[in-house]
C-alpha cells in the first residue's frame, strides 16, 4: 500500500496512475491525514512470459552466418 498527498497527486498524476495499475493501492493523505482510499478495480494477474513459445526453441534450425549476414544487413540503415 502507497501513500501519496493530495499534492502529490496533483502535479505527478501519472506516477500515481501507474501505481494503481500495477495493483496498488494508494491512501491520499492531507495535511497529514488519510482522507482516501484508491483501489485498483480489480487486482491484475502478474504478467508472465512462457518462454516455452519462444522462437529460440520453437525454430526447426540455427541459421547459417551467411543468413544471418544477410538479414543484418536487409536491417541496417532502417532507423
Amino acid at each position: 500500500m502507497r501513500t501519496a498527498t493530495v499534492c502529490e497527486l496533483r502535479d505527478n498524476y501519472a506516477s500515481v496512475l501507474a501505481w494503481i495499475d500495477f495493483g496498488e493501492e494508494v491512501i491520499l493523505t492531507r495535511r497529514g491525514k488519510p482522507i482516501a482510499r484508491i483501489v485498483p478495480e480489480r487486482a491484475k494477474e502478474p504478467k508472465t512470459v512462457d518462454w516455452s513459445q519462444s522462437p529460440a526453441l520453437t525454430r526447426d534450425r540455427t541459421l547459417t552466418a551467411e543468413e544471418s549476414a544477410s538479414i543484418l544487413q536487409d536491417a541496417s540503415g532502417r532507423w
